[in-house]
């Protein structure tokens, strides 16, 4: 049964009342003003973007910067689309310039430090787009079909701007599409179930998006078994290894398993301080 924006928007609400003000902001509707159009004619903004990121990474190149921005973009989709994918309503058609992207600066606190973040916000046209509750074999190939419809301006612009190859750029598509589900998931209270859906997107061999790398892997605290987590473990590389001062990331599909895991490990410790005690 095809679903109407607003049927499609009171479900996105009652998920996105949970986020906070790093998540993307999702509308199906016309885009804002300052909205950009995810097409073939995006250059300019893209140069923009990219020469942002530079400024604010020290020793980032373009090719870091363009890891960064697909990240960004297909994670402000990635999100709200797998949210609404999990509640019910599949995205099953999209037309090549319907998505666009703007940007919204978020102030960030950490440890004593502090600073300015880019958070990227999309909007979807009505007229580009359609949903509906199928069921959940059947919506999820057609689901990958219309999120690569969306991206593939963006791989390519963003490939002829940096010359970071597309292959990368489209693992970095299917990073965003495995946290979307994932972290989705969670807050569903099904993790599994997300899991279980978004990899068979990325094992679709002739896909884009196929990335025999991309997968979850679960923590445990060796002290509290009981205290887990799942956690996506990449298949794509955001370049940070490649910044001054840079490393690779904890799930970096660059980053060997142990260290990996010891990682992780470290990171529910620290989330979890009243272990401590």
């Amino acid at each position: 049964m095809e679903q109407t924006p607003h049927e499609i928007m009171t479900r996105h609400q009652a998920l996105a009342d949970h986020q906070g003000p790093y998540s993307p902001r999702f509308v199906l509707a016309p885009p804002p003003a300052d909205a950009v159009p995810i097409d073939r004619g995006m250059e300019q903004a893209l140069s923009v973007w990219l020469d942002e990121e530079i400024e604010r990474t020290p020793g980032a190149d373009r090719k870091l910067a363009a890891a960064y921005t697909m990240g960004r973009i297909s994670w402000s989709l990635a999100l709200p689309l797998a949210g609404l994918a999990l509640s019910g309503a599949w995205l099953i058609e999209a037309r090549e310039g319907s998505a666009s992207a703007s940007v919204r600066l978020v102030t960030w606190q950490h440890e004593g430090e502090s600073g300015v973040a880019p958070v990227f916000d999309a909007a979807l046209s009505p007229r580009g787009a359609r949903f509906s509750a199928l069921p959940d074999a059947a919506g999820a190939d057609r689901f990958r079909q219309a999120y690569e419809i969306l991206l593939a301006p963006l791989v390519d612009s963003l490939h002829a701007a940096s010359g970071l190859p597309r292959a990368a750029l489209w693992r970095l598509a299917g990073d965003s599409l495995s946290a979307g589900f994932l972290e989705a998931g969670t807050e569903a209270g099904d993790p599994e179930r997300a899991m279980t859906l978004v990899l068979p997107m990325l094992r679709e061999k002739g896909s884009p998006l196929y990335a025999r790398q991309t997968g979850f892997v679960r923590a445990r605290l060796p002290e509290r078994p009981d205290v887990c987590g799942w956690f996506r473990a990449r298949g794509g590389c955001c370049r940070y290894y490649t910044a001054e001062g840079g490393e690779y990331c904890t799930t970096c599909v660059l980053r060997d398993p142990k260290s990996r895991k010891d990682r992780l490990i470290d990171h529910l410790r620290r989330t979890h301080p009243e272990l401590a005690a």
